[in-house]
């Protein structure tokens, strides 16, 4: 994986697995991550650490969406 030059878009980067990939990829200089959670808070104390290192992010709070019913 290159993500240089890339933005990329992480779900579930608030914590954990998802998190450690924000920090990776940022590390190898993509463009921009945008971290999204459902977590708000979270993910904006993630892309605040990516910013402090001097990259670009974008944190994004999710929200689960609703199953559609076809009739």
């Amino acid at each position: 994986m290159r993500p240089a030059g890339s933005v990329a878009v992480v779900t579930g980067g608030a914590s954990g697995i998802g998190r450690a990939l924000c920090l990776a990829l940022a590390a190898q200089d993509a463009a921009g991550v945008v971290v999204a959670d459902l977590d708000g808070a979270g993910a904006a104390q993630v892309a605040a650490g990516i910013e402090a290192g001097g990259h670009r992010a974008l944190a994004v709070t999710a929200e689960r969406g609703r199953a559609v019913s076809r009739s």
